[in-house]
């Protein structure tokens, strides 16, 4: 793996989804298996930015007004939950926060290509592979990485780095099976940081 046309992807890492004052774990979401991952993605983080990696964090914002139409069940649910509102508290990163140097990118659709500049970044930085930590597995995670091989990018999914809620642990161990067989690389952080050290 070449060091220099890696990035890092970290996905909605955001209030409402993972803390314990968001309004998932508010609805009554069982949020223990994210909580347990961060401080790892956070000692991940730290030692990938030591090591010059471009790293970009995603953002999912909902709102009836900018909620894409075709996911509007979504949006209604969201709406009512309130989670993940434009501009709210909820909105915002979580437990680690970008730095000078780390792109934030903005997105209305699971999938952090769809309708942003995420791919306009990656070409220019000539990066050919994407690791991609972060929530929920079964939602941002497989959206974005599903798409990513789709545009070419070699993917590595940090498999003690995706989480999602308790009740959703079987969606999780599915996801990581399907895409290890199918379409990409599932590896432990461990692993990882051996192989590019």
């Amino acid at each position: 793996m070449n060091l220099e046309k890696t990035a890092i992807l970290i996905i909605d890492v955001q209030v409402d989804l993972c803390a314990p004052y968001g309004f998932a774990a508010k609805l009554g979401r069982d949020i223990g298996p994210m909580q347990e991952m961060l401080p790892k993605l956070k000692s991940f983080y730290r030692k990938a930015k030591r090591m010059g990696v471009p790293i970009f964090f995603t953002q999912y914002i909902a709102r009836k007004d900018i909620s894409p139409k075709n996911v509007a069940i979504n949006r209604n649910r969201e709406e009512r939950a309130r989670l993940c509102l434009l501009n709210s508290r909820g909105s915002e990163t979580y437990f680690l926060k970008p730095k000078d140097g780390d792109w934030l990118v903005k997105k209305r659709y699971y999938d952090a290509f769809a309708n942003t500049n995420l791919l306009e970044r990656l070409l220019k930085l000539k990066i050919d592979t994407l690791v991609l930590a972060g929530v929920r597995t079964e939602l941002g995670v497989d959206a974005t990485a599903k798409r990513a091989v789709a545009e070419g990018f070699n993917v590595v999914i940090l498999s003690d780095l995706v989480g999602t809620y308790k009740e959703n642990q079987g969606l999780h161990q599915s996801f990581l099976k399907v895409f290890q067989r199918y379409y990409g690389d599932v590896m432990d952080s461990g692993k990882f940081l051996d192989d590019i050290e």
